[in-house]
């Protein structure tokens, strides 16, 4: 009996020390993977902020491309301006000017969020090629200054209002022209 004791007794004596090493390794691997997952958490919101961060990064970038795109209509129609006050008649470079300045004008337009309206011919046919000019001017003016002194978050009725008019305007003085 005494044969048969000492294996019993091993064999309970592994049994009881084994659950203990069990039960003291088991919280580490469980402390592990609760700092995984929370790592886990933090990897996927990280790339919702990223994915903010480059929106707002995008629109910033939009909206300076629009407020470059605006300085240059305003340049552009100023010295096509200048250029017909003291040539009085349009070559083919200004003509050229011309429709840059229609182009951006449409650019900004549609940046804005605008539509582009129907002619209103009946009304500039009473115009003169140099009040149609000097209106092309004023209206570019308007509409570099008013994209200059807003954010991105605003949407100007006067913006689309005055780009619908430089792009009527440019038609006007093309048709004029010829």
């Amino acid at each position: 009996m005494s044969t048969l004791l000492l294996p019993i007794t091993l064999l309970l004596l592994a049994g009881i020390a084994r659950p203990q090493v069990k039960s003291t390794e088991t919280p580490k691997p469980r402390a592990i993977h609760q700092q995984t997952d929370s790592q886990e958490q933090q990897d996927v919101s990280l790339p919702e902020e990223m994915k903010t961060r480059m929106q707002i990064e995008r629109a910033d970038k939009d909206h300076q491309k629009l407020v470059e795109s605006a300085k240059q209509m305003g340049e552009l129609s100023a010295e096509f301006a200048k250029t017909f006050k003291e040539t009085a008649r349009l070559d083919l470079q200004e003509l050229k000017k011309l429709a840059s300045i229609e182009k951006l004008a449409r650019k900004i337009l549609s940046d804005s969020g605008g539509e582009q309206t129907n002619d209103k011919s009946d009304q500039d046919e009473k115009l003169t090629l140099a009040e149609a000019v000097d209106r092309l001017n004023a209206a570019s003016a308007d509409v570099a200054n008013s994209i200059t002194k807003g954010t991105r978050f605003v949407v100007s009725a006067a913006v689309i209002s005055n780009s619908n008019e430089v792009i009527h305007l440019a038609q006007y003085i093309r048709r004029a022209e010829k």
